[in-house]
């Protein structure tokens, strides 16, 4: 009869079959490529049967392989739930975090969301990556990655999470809509030198309280994937900038710009986050991600 196997050897099979190598499994486990060799060979002896076909330069599941795993997966992510549960009531949430953000969701939203989390759980490190474009929560070793779409993506093997809601309005510097013709409209920002991100040269969609649309083409005067330097070019007098409320709500207040328009916003898009579903019970995701609802609740409204 079968030994009993490890449920370490089991979690370290289920690994590098999540990776496809021995080389990828070893870095995410932290282990030496031998070390998770000599477990994959301690479990294939434990079961009696041949899990992993390898040669030199790659390797494939046997039949009964794809089977244990199948098998085994609720149960090694069962195994670490709990693992990571009592550590979690033992000594509270540890560990680091990689969390993705795009650049215009972090400045006054974000940003405070994460310092307080810190000040909150001062076992936990954060390590927050400002990407301005789309991550792969897999290939860039992400633990949880926050959007704002008009759409939220679905897939098996990642979870979403609704946090709030994102809108985009015109802003300009006082200086320059002293200069301009009276805007009464949409068509009259054409008049206007703009200021935006790549891809939106053309055409400016603008959505009012009834739902109707309005389209103005712009004039581009700045181009740049860089939002911060959108906002401070606007500050400046250079143009109408299109912008997420929450990142120029500070210079608003403080009359450094002023909304255009303002029954007029982009369509609203969706905050969310996005965080696989193997690593969905981690205490300190879990923290994280509880702490995400609340204060979005707070900064921004409800979802």
């Amino acid at each position: 009869m079968p030994k009993l196997p490890s449920l370490d050897d089991l979690a370290h099979f289920q690994k590098v079959m999540d990776k496809g190598s021995f080389a990828a499994a070893a870095r995410e486990l932290g282990l030496p490529k031998s070390t998770l060799s000599k477990s994959i060979a301690r479990l294939e002896t434990d079961l009696g049967v041949r899990l992993i076909e390898r040669t030199t330069r790659s390797l494939r599941p046997t039949e009964i392989g794809r089977i244990v795993s199948a098998h085994s997966r609720d149960m090694v992510e069962a195994f670490q739930a709990a693992r990571l549960a009592a550590a979690a009531v033992i000594e509270g949430p540890s560990g680091r975090l990689r969390v993705s953000c795009p650049q215009g969701l972090l400045e006054n939203l974000v940003d405070e969301v994460i310092l307080t989390f810190l000040q909150t759980y001062p076992k936990v490190e954060v390590e927050l990556l400002v990407q301005g474009r789309p991550v792969d929560l897999i290939t860039d070793n992400v633990d949880i990655a926050l959007r704002a779409r008009t759409q939220m993506e679905a897939g098996a093997s990642f979870v979403t999470r609704r946090l709030g809601l994102s809108r985009g309005i015109l802003v300009a510097a006082p200086a320059l809509l002293r200069t301009a013709p009276d805007l009464r409209d949409l068509r009259d920002i054409a008049e206007l030198p703009a200021l935006v991100l790549p891809g939106e040269e053309g055409d400016w969609r603008m959505v009012d309280q009834t739902g109707a649309v309005s389209t103005v083409r712009v004039a581009p005067r700045l181009v740049t994937s860089n939002m911060e330097t959108l906002r401070r070019a606007a500050v400046r007098g250079l143009g109408v900038a299109q912008l997420p409320e929450h990142f120029c709500a500070r210079e608003i207040a403080a009359g450094e710009l002023e909304r255009i328009l303002p029954d007029l916003t982009t369509h609203v898009g969706t905050i969310y986050a996005v965080y696989s579903r193997e690593t969905a019970r981690a205490p300190a995701l879990r923290a994280f991600i509880d702490h995400l609802v609340l204060e979005f609740q707070t900064l921004s409204g409800p979802a």
